[in-house]
């Protein structure tokens, strides 16, 4: 394995020496549907060239930049591609294709922290009352770290009920408490037991943040239409 930061250097050997020339295309490239592929221009430089081999030569090595981040990531991998195969084959060429050739190791240490929120329920009145929402880690990393919010809604609530929720908080290094307000829309309408359940998770591929006992928490919205009653005898009266 190789560490962001660093260069890697691969090595292409022929198991046999030839009397020609021999040259091979190749490119660094990222693992399609792989969730543990490394991305071009974030986690290594985009690199390609042609390797040659001279009569009686059996190695040439590739040199792909690695790009150091701040991200908590686990292992990683980047695909070398060969083409234009001049006077040489490859079994089963093309053999790297889609293939985890090149393993990048995160140099970032860290302890391990908890992503939490700051209470299991809130409560947003419709309206003008809106309500802060806390989202915790326990540890503080010298890293960015990003937590997704997944949302639910809850007593019939529609994505019209509310807004302000944000698909994921980033804690930039060293940042322990990142909070969003969440505001319950006034539609006019009488309702009760409406809300949203929002739940933590950790996007793929981050192994150093732990989802805590409070990892979701309830915003139930509290309506603030009061209708009026009226009838021939009484005239109107306020239900509350």
């Amino acid at each position: 394995m190789d560490v962001e930061g660093q260069e890697v250097i691969a090595e292409l050997v022929l198991v046999s020496e030839s009397g020609k020339t021999i040259t091979v295309d190749w490119t660094a490239a990222e693992i399609p549907s792989d969730n543990a592929t490394a991305t071009e221009g974030e986690d290594f430089a985009a690199s390609s060239g042609t390797l040659t081999f001279v009569p009686g030569d059996t190695m040439e090595t590739i040199e792909v930049p690695l790009l150091d981040d701040d991200l908590l990531e686990a292992t990683e991998y980047i695909d070398i591609q060969f083409s234009n195969l001049v006077n040489v084959t490859i079994p089963q060429f093309p053999l790297s294709v889609n293939a985890r050739d090149i393993g990048i190791n995160d140099d970032d240490t860290a302890s391990v922290t908890t992503a939490k929120f700051g209470s299991a329920s809130y409560r947003a009145t419709e309206g003008d009352s809106p309500v802060t929402v806390r989202v915790e880690l326990t540890v503080a990393v010298s890293q960015n770290t990003t937590v997704n919010l997944d949302v639910a809604p809850i007593g019939g609530a529609t994505a019209s009920d509310y807004s302000g929720v944000p698909n994921s908080v980033t804690f930039q290094g060293l940042e322990t408490v990142k909070t969003f307000t969440v505001r319950a829309t006034d539609d006019e309408v009488a309702e009760s037991g409406e809300g949203i359940r929002i739940q933590l998770s950790v996007p793929p591929l981050i192994e150093r943040v732990l989802i805590g006992s409070h990892a979701a928490t309830t915003i139930y919205f509290a309506h603030s239409y009061v209708p009026n009653l009226c009838d021939s005898t009484h005239g109107c009266i306020s239900a509350f």
